[in-house]
């Protein structure tokens, strides 16, 4: 019972337009999540200038700005 459960939505999830999207979308945020937070830990060891770290994670220097001013918060 269970496994036909679990293969109706992982069939949902790669071959209905709407699943495709949605697990899309889901990946996406995941990575830029991930992307601020390395490149947050870059700027609190000081690898990176702004401009870098903007460069390299393609993000504009207002994103930078922000992740610079999140760490100042912590801080």
């Amino acid at each position: 019972m269970y496994y036909q459960l679990l293969a109706r939505q992982a069939g949902y999830y790669k071959n209905d337009e709407k699943g495709v999207e949605a697990m899309s979308k889901g990946m996406e945020e995941l990575i830029d999540m991930e992307k601020k937070e390395i490149a947050l830990k870059m700027l609190e060891d000081g690898k990176l200038q702004k401009e870098e770290v903007a460069r390299y994670f393609g993000f504009t220097m207002d994103q930078v700005e922000e992740l610079a001013e999140s760490l100042a918060v912590q801080v």
